[in-house]
C-alpha cells in the first residue's frame, strides 16, 4: 500500500501559475503518491473552482498568483474543504512570507530550489507527520 493510500489521499490540487513549474510540481507530487489523482490550475479563481469541484486531500499553493495571494487561496479553500493539507511550493525563501503562510493553515513550506526527487521526499514526510520548512 502506497503512502497516499494509507493516509486517505486521493486527489491533489498544485497551484501555479508558470506552466513549467506548475508540471514540475505535478510530477513531484505524483512521484510522491503514484496513486494520486493531481490536477493543476494556474490563478485563484480556477484553483479555488477547482478545489471546490475537486475536494482535494492536498494542496500545493504558490504564493504570487497572478490574480490574488495564495495564503488567501489557502484561507478560501479550507472553508470549503476543511481536511485539505496544503504545502506552500515557492521562491520566496523570507520569514515575511513563511510565517503568514503557516498562519493562513499550510502544514508545510518548501522551496523550489531542489531537485524532483528531493521534493517528493520531503512531500512525503510531510505527509507522514514530519514539519517541513525548507
Amino acid at each position: 500500500m502506497s503512502t497516499a493510500e494509507a493516509s486517505g489521499w486521493r486527489k491533489g490540487l498544485v497551484v501555479e501559475d508558470s506552466d513549467d513549474s506548475r508540471v514540475w510540481l505535478m510530477d513531484a507530487l505524483a512521484t510522491a503518491f503514484p496513486t494520486l489523482q493531481v490536477e493543476g490550475q494556474a490563478t485563484f479563481a480556477q484553483s479555488f473552482e477547482a478545489a471546490v469541484r475537486l475536494r482535494p486531500d492536498v494542496v500545493l499553493v504558490d504564493l504570487g498568483l497572478p490574480d490574488g495571494e495564495g495564503t488567501d487561496l489557502i484561507r478560501d479553500i479550507r472553508a470549503h474543504v476543511p481536511n485539505a493539507f496544503f504545502i506552500v511550493a515557492t521562491v520566496f525563501d523570507d520569514e515575511k512570507y513563511v510565517f503568514p503562510a503557516l498562519r493562513a493553515g499550510a502544514h508545510g513550506y518548501l522551496l523550489k530550489d531542489q531537485s524532483q526527487e528531493s521534493l517528493a521526499a520531503l512531500l512525503r514526510g510531510i505527509q507522514q507527520g514530519q514539519a517541513v520548512l525548507s
